[in-house]
């Protein structure tokens, strides 16, 4: 199982820690000043579809891509050829293909697809119990 110490020393060369409000702990990652809680990160560390699309830091633009989780739907951005983050797929159909995963793996049982959608995007929808 991974704990917050484990994940400490698995991120340490990219992330620095800082307080925010309320001295409450935050992890910044350094190189795309994202911050995330220890929640999130470790959600983040367990399902890269969470992270934002980052077009790394070169500049030979080609296009990829990724799981955005606003809209349940993979979409297409310009990636740079270098760096960035695993929220990254050649093609549209890998990157549903690993959105499926992480949505089964998140809970089978509430996580569905909902068919395609008229552009012909594979989207998912999540229930949250309250």
């Amino acid at each position: 199982k991974l704990t917050a110490i484990s994940l400490l020393h698995v991120l340490w060369r990219t992330i620095y820690i800082s307080h925010k409000l309320l001295g409450q702990l935050v992890l910044v990652d350094s190189e795309t000043e994202n911050e995330y809680d220890l929640l999130q990160l470790q959600q983040v560390q367990n399902y890269p579809c969470l992270l934002p699309p980052d077009a790394g830091g070169c500049q030979s633009y080609t296009v990829m891509w990724h799981f955005d989780k606003r809209y349940g739907k993979c979409s297409a951005f310009w990636y740079g050829g270098c760096g960035g983050n695993t929220n990254r797929f050649e093609t549209r159909t890998e990157c549903q293909r690993a959105s499926a995963v992480y949505f089964q793996q998140l809970d089978p049982v509430k996580c569905r697809s909902r068919g395609s959608s008229e552009d012909g995007d594979i989207r998912f929808f999540v229930q949250v119990s309250h």
